[in-house]
C-alpha cells in the first residue's frame, strides 16, 4: 500500500514536470497585453 502511494506521487510529479516542459516553447504574454485584448491572444 505504501509503495502504491509513493508511485502515485512520483507519477503526478512527472506529469507536472511534463506540463512545464511543454510550456517552455509557448510565448510569454504580458498581463497588460492580455487584459487589453484577450481575444487576440486566444484567451476567450
Amino acid at each position: 500500500m505504501f509503495n502504491d502511494v509513493i508511485r502515485l506521487a512520483l507519477r503526478e510529479g512527472q506529469e507536472d514536470l511534463q506540463v512545464f516542459e511543454d510550456r517552455v516553447a509557448k510565448p510569454v504574454i504580458p498581463c497588460k497585453a492580455l487584459h487589453k485584448d484577450p481575444k487576440a491572444h486566444g484567451q476567450l
